[in-house]
């Protein structure tokens, strides 16, 4: 962080003044220029070039909230149903997505710290097309919450009203309301009141 500082200020003041000041050693600072910027700064460098060109496309009218895209359209691209909360059940859901949306490289694949998202299985299909994991840290519920928010809706509006007697049973109503009812009717207030199908079509 320091050596960056410095980099970014250099033409304004003297590298040898600001590792001074900084208490870092100028060899310290061309070693670290000589090995070139972490993975981790140039995916930063990345996101924040992204940003700015969402910015500029909207008139630079957007804020935080519009520049957020891991929540662009609220669709629900890919999901499954399983007895068992294994691997194949979020590998499952995962192969639906690609094959719907079939995005570009640069994907980041965001979830829990759960063994299926762990697993070896979802883990190599991840690599095998270009799919950057994201796991929540530790203990942190927050960084889940747009998901959670879906499993609470679709609990509140459907599952507890109905009260499934077989999972056969339950597998033409969810598909019903998640493809049909919450994809394409149900209206999103931080879509402007909009179904995520119509949001999709004007973006």
């Amino acid at each position: 962080m320091r050596y960056t500082f410095i980099d970014d200020h250099q033409a304004r003041w003297p590298v040898a003044v600001q590792c001074d000041v900084l208490d870092v050693t100028r060899s310290g600072y061309y070693v670290w220029r000589r090995r070139g910027p972490s993975p981790r700064a140039v995916r930063r460098h990345e996101v924040t070039e992204q940003i700015r060109e969402v910015h500029t496309a909207s008139r630079q009218t957007y804020g935080a909230p519009q520049v957020h895209t891991d929540l662009f359209i609220r669709q629900i691209v890919g999901w499954s149903m399983s007895e068992r909360i294994d691997s194949r059940l979020v590998v499952d859901a995962l192969e639906m997505a690609l094959t719907r949306q079939r995005p570009d490289s640069g994907l980041t694949a965001h979830s829990d710290r759960g063994v299926q998202y762990a697993s070896e299985h979802y883990q190599r299909q991840l690599q095998a097309h270009g799919i950057t994991c994201s796991m929540s840290r530790k203990g942190n519920c927050w960084d889940n919450a747009p998901t959670e928010c879906f499993f609470a809706t679709l609990t509140k509006e459907l599952v507890h009203d109905e009260g499934y007697r077989t999972r056969a049973a339950a597998g033409p109503s969810l598909f019903e309301s998640i493809e049909a009812f919450y994809d394409r009717q149900r209206r999103h207030s931080a879509l402007g009141c909009q179904t995520p199908a119509q949001f999709a079509e004007a973006a």
